[in-house]
């Protein structure tokens, strides 16, 4: 292989999506869609018909209450739960919602549901919280 060739396999490589494991793809989609908030980065974890309107509804509710108030609301998630059967997987997590309001920083926890599925990686196929 020539140099170029070399330099795009190693730039492929760098820059491809890491979609090697169910709660890895998870996990840079929710960075990706809550935190970066880059729809293009992203779909790169999303299968080709997602379900996943009910977490994009949560971000579009955050940014509306971020520009209400005035206030910086930050996102974490807990541990990744994982069950795996063939080439599916469900992913469970707890997102941890804490506002940044004047003096106060009130937090609300909600758990969550994603579906993935293998294909060429592992990609996010439906989102859903869990009341």
């Amino acid at each position: 292989m020539g140099g170029i060739g070399m330099a795009y396999a190693l730039y492929d490589k760098v820059t491809a999506p890491d979609r090697s494991a169910p709660d890895v793809a998870v996990d840079s989609y929710l960075r990706a869609l809550l935190v970066e908030r880059d729809d293009v980065k992203a779909r790169l974890y999303l299968c080709d018909s997602p379900q996943v309107a009910a977490l994009e509804q949560l971000r579009h509710d955050l940014q509306s209450r971020e520009k209400k108030y005035e206030a910086t609301i930050s996102i974490h998630w807990g541990a990744l739960e994982t069950h795996i059967t063939d080439e599916s997987a469900v992913v469970t997590t707890e997102l941890k919602l804490t506002a940044l309001v004047g003096g106060s920083a009130p937090t609300e926890f909600q758990r969550w549901s994603f579906e993935a599925r293998q294909k060429n990686g592992w990609r996010v196929c439906s989102a859903s919280r869990v009341d």
